[in-house]
């Protein structure tokens, strides 16, 4: 193994994809670091035994928090909608469709004929 395959390797290590991922936003407008500390005071992941990776701040004062797990996001999204439901929305992030533009491609490999091949390249990208 060459000494740029292992860099490389452990670079995309960590790029970690948050499947479980709830956005609590505030009905009225304030800033994300009073979101996070109402929700800090309300609910404690150590008495719950939940498992939260990441709290990071989202545009308009609302915070995005990432769990390990479906059940962690449940027990979230249940305990904030039943705490702070009044003054908070919660809401599953739901993943985007990416898009692509691919350039130079002749019209004839757009034909029927050819439709496995934007099938595979349509499949890698997603």
């Amino acid at each position: 193994m060459f000494p740029y395959q292992s860099v490389k390797k452990t670079n995309t290590q960590k790029k970690k994809f948050y499947s479980d991922v709830l956005l609590i936003e505030p009905i009225k407008e304030q800033k994300s670091n009073v979101t996070r500390e109402d929700i800090a005071s309300k609910i404690d992941p150590f008495e719950l035994k939940l498992a939260v990776d990441v709290m990071k701040n989202i545009k308009n004062g609302g915070i995005m928090i990432g769990c390990y797990g479906n059940k962690t996001k449940e027990i979230i999204f249940y305990k904030v909608s039943q705490e702070l439901g009044n003054k908070y929305t919660v809401v599953e992030a739901s993943l985007k469709n990416p898009k692509i533009v691919i350039r130079g491609v002749e019209e004839r490999y757009m034909e029927q004929q050819y439709e496995h091949i934007v099938r595979g390249i349509i499949e890698q990208n997603i």
